[in-house]
């Protein structure tokens, strides 16, 4: 998953790029160059960098945990790994297209924002912006092959998000994992 993840990050990273390039071709120039001057530049660089990828993990999780709330009235449980962070909802068992929401709302509702910003925020943050968009979109990797899993499940069936798993009811068959 990791190397498909870095293929979505170039591939996404250029797609984005290319929605802003049609956004604002007027801004283009000003808004995708940045400069390090030394020790200050590159620590500032990897600051930024390093606020923008929590960033995308918060409110990546905060998006799923937001639609796990709405569907269950319960207060999603959030969790932080060493590879990964989630949010889940233990106990509850979400129709399949409540779960394709939930799994597919940080992508969709992440990208959206973006966009929206792109169009509305200075130049300046262009690069901070394309950054958190491509790192989100890259990092959803998990989130879009559930999302196809999904999709060829029958419509009756119950999704349980253990966090690092997700089990599958299908009435009256035996339970599948993934």
């Amino acid at each position: 998953m990791n190397v498909a993840g870095f293929a979505l990050m170039i591939g996404f990273g250029w797609l984005f790029l290319q929605a802003v390039m049609l956004m604002r071709p007027a801004d283009v120039g000003m808004g995708l160059t940045f400069e390090i001057n030394g020790l200050t530049g590159a620590l500032e660089l990897l600051l930024g960098a390093l606020l923008v990828t929590v960033m995308v993990i918060v409110l990546h999780e905060a998006a799923h945990g937001l639609f796990f709330w709405i569907y269950t009235h319960s207060r999603p449980v959030f969790a932080y790994k060493i590879y990964y962070a989630y949010a889940s909802a233990p106990g509850w068992y979400l129709p399949r297209n409540q779960y394709l929401i939930t799994s597919l709302a940080p992508f969709v509702l992440l990208t959206g924002l973006g966009m929206v910003l792109l169009a509305v925020l200075p130049p300046a943050w262009f690069l901070a912006v394309l950054a958190f968009m491509t790192f989100n979109a890259s990092g959803a990797i998990g989130d879009l092959v559930v999302a196809i899993w999904l999709i060829k499940q029958p419509n009756s069936c119950l999704a349980q998000d253990y966090g690092d798993s997700i089990a599958l009811y299908l009435p009256g068959e035996v339970s599948v994992e993934m």
